[in-house]
C-alpha cells in the first residue's frame, strides 16, 4: 500500500513525498531513515524553520549519537513560536545532546529556559535539571527541584525515583538513597490516599529501585515489590512490566535462574507498535545481572526495533553502571 501511496504523488510533490517516507521510516523504527528525511527536509526547505518537523531533526541527531549536530539545529530553532512552543520533545532532546557532550552547564540552561517557557505545570523540565545537577554534583539543589515536584505531580514518587536514579548514576549513592526511601514513603501515602492500580505499579517501582540500592540488605523491599509485581501479573499478563519488575526482584533475591526465565518469558511478548521496549527491559535485566556484553546486544537489538536508546540508556542506573564497557560504551559514543 505504500508503494501505491508513493507512485500516486504527483512528480516533483517534494512535501508530500517526503511525508510519506516520513511515516514509512517512523513505523518502520528506522531512525536512519527518519534522520534523512528531516535532514533532507531542512536542507532543502521543505520544512520551514521552527516547525515541528524541522525540530525533530533534534531528536534524530541525538537519536544517532550526532550531539552537536542536535545543540546546531536546535539553537536555530525559536521555541516561543509556531507548532515548537510548548512542545517538551524539543527541549528534552536538546538538553540530552548537550548531556551526550558533557556540557552539563549548557543541559541545565536548557531545562531551566524549558521550565520558564512551558509554566509551573509541567513536570517534564525539572527531570534534565536535576540530571544536569547531579553530574555536576550539584547535590544541595536537588532539593528544591523535588519540592516543586511534589506540588506539581499527582505522582510524585515517580519523580523521586528518577531523582535518585541521577544521583545514583554519578556517584551519589547516599544521597539517591535517601530519594528512594522518600519515594517508597510518597508511594505508600499515595496508595493510601488513592487505591488506584497504577499506584501499585509505582510502590513496587520505588521499592525495586531501594531494594537494588541497598544490595544485599534489600531483601524485604525486593520481596514486597515482587509480591505487588505478581498479583499485576496475573490480573493483566499481557502488560510487560511486571514480568521485568519479576526479574529484577528475583536478582536482588539471588535467583539469577528466575531472572532468566522473566527475560525469556519478554522475549515472546512482544506486539507491533512497543518498538523494542521489551527488548529494552532485558537489556536492563542483564545489566542488573553483570553481563555488559548481554546488554549491548539487547540494546543494539532494541535499536533495530525502533528504540531511541541514547536517550533511555542514559537515563538508567541500571545500563549506566556498564558505561565504560567498551561495548556498551561503543554504542553510546558521540558521533
Amino acid at each position: 500500500r505504500a508503494a501505491a501511496r508513493a507512485a500516486a504523488i504527483p512528480p516533483g510533490h517534494r512535501p508530500a513525498s517526503l511525508g510519506l517516507d516520513f511515516l514509512n521510516s517512523i513505523l518502520a523504527g528506522d531512525h536512519e531513515a527518519s534522520y534523512r528525511n528531516h535532514r533532507r527536509g531542512v536542507d532543502e526547505g521543505i520544512l520551514a524553520p521552527g516547525t515541528m518537523g524541522h525540530a525533530q531533526l533534534v531528536q534524530d541527531a541525538v537519536t544517532l549519537g550526532r550531539f552537536r549536530e542536535a545543540v546546531e539545529v536546535a539553537r536555530t530553532v525559536d521555541p516561543t513560536r509556531g507548532e515548537v512552543r510548548g512542545w517538551y520533545a524539543y527541549w528534552g532532546s536538546f538538553a540530552m545532546a548537550h548531556h551526550g557532550l558533557g556540557e552539563f552547564e549548557e543541559e541545565l540552561q536548557v531545562a531551566r529556559r524549558a521550565r520558564e517557557l512551558m509554566g509551573p505545570l509541567r513536570i517534564a523540565p525539572l527531570y534534565p535539571e536535576v540530571r544536569a545537577l547531579a553530574a555536576m554534583g550539584r547535590v544541595e539543589e536537588i532539593a528544591g527541584v523535588a519540592e516543586d515536584a511534589r506540588r506539581m505531580s499527582s505522582a510524585p514518587s515517580v519523580f523521586l525515583r528518577g531523582a535518585g536514579d541521577y544521583l545514583v548514576m554519578y556517584g551519589h549513592e547516599a544521597e539517591g538513597l535517601r530519594y528512594y526511601r522518600e519515594a517508597v514513603a510518597q508511594a505508600r501515602a499515595d496508595l493510601t490516599r488513592e487505591p488506584l492500580v497504577d499506584r501499585d505499579f509505582h510502590l513496587a517501582e520505588a521499592l525495586l529501585a531501594l531494594a537494588a540500592a541497598l544490595g544485599s540488605e534489600g531483601r524485604d523491599e525486593a520481596l514486597e515489590a515482587r509480591a505487588l509485581h505478581l498479583e499485576s501479573h496475573e490480573r493483566n499478563p499481557h502488560f510487560i512490566d511486571p514480568p521485568f519488575g519479576l526479574a529484577r526482584a528475583a536478582v536482588i533475591l539471588g535467583d539469577t535462574a528466575e531472572a532468566r526465565r522473566w527475560s525469556d518469558h519478554l522475549a515472546g511478548t512482544e506486539p507491533r507498535g512497543r518498538y523494542g521496549g521489551h527488548t529494552w527491559r532485558r537489556a536492563r535485566i542483564a545489566a542488573l545481572l553483570g553481563e555488559p556484553e548481554e546488554v549491548a546486544r539487547f540494546l543494539e537489538q532494541a535499536y533495530r526495533e525502533g528504540l531511541r536508546v541514547q536517550f533511555a540508556a542514559r537515563e538508567d542506573p541500571l545500563v549506566m553502571r556498564h558505561r565504560d564497557h567498551p561495548a556498551v560504551a561503543g554504542l553510546l559514543r558521540a558521533r
